[in-house]
């Protein structure tokens, strides 16, 4: 299930949301993707993360990343296991992850939340 209900929502006529449920939207790495400088990611999320279940395994639930190509990323996600909101960026060449974190606030579950 790649992305498939995902897309059938951008297919409706006037679309300007989407809805996930464990899917995603592949856009590719066309020219226009290629920013240089500061950008801003954004994203208003459905925060379902329970803090009693954290995940060891698997603990990134990723909104936006963009490269992870092996050798560049930057991303918004969520780190379930430590139960926060991170953005920031990975470099393969040496391994160096640079993000910021903060906690996911009790107000913040099950609940609509803005994040910049």
């Amino acid at each position: 299930r790649s992305g498939e209900p995902a897309m059938q929502d951008l297919q409706q006529e006037g679309a300007r949301s989407v809805h996930f449920d464990g899917g995603f939207i592949s856009l590719g790495n066309p020219p226009a993707f290629q920013v240089e400088g500061a950008i801003t990611l954004e994203a208003c999320v459905w925060n379902a993360s329970d803090p009693r279940r954290g995940q060891m395994m698997r603990p990134y639930k990723y909104i936006i990343a963009h490269g992870n190509d092996g050798h560049t990323e930057v991303f918004l996600r969520v780190n379930l296991f430590n139960q926060s909101y991170e953005v920031g960026s990975w470099r393969a060449a040496d391994d160096a992850t640079a993000l910021a974190a903060c906690p996911i606030p009790a107000a913040d579950r099950r609940a609509w939340v803005h994040l910049a």
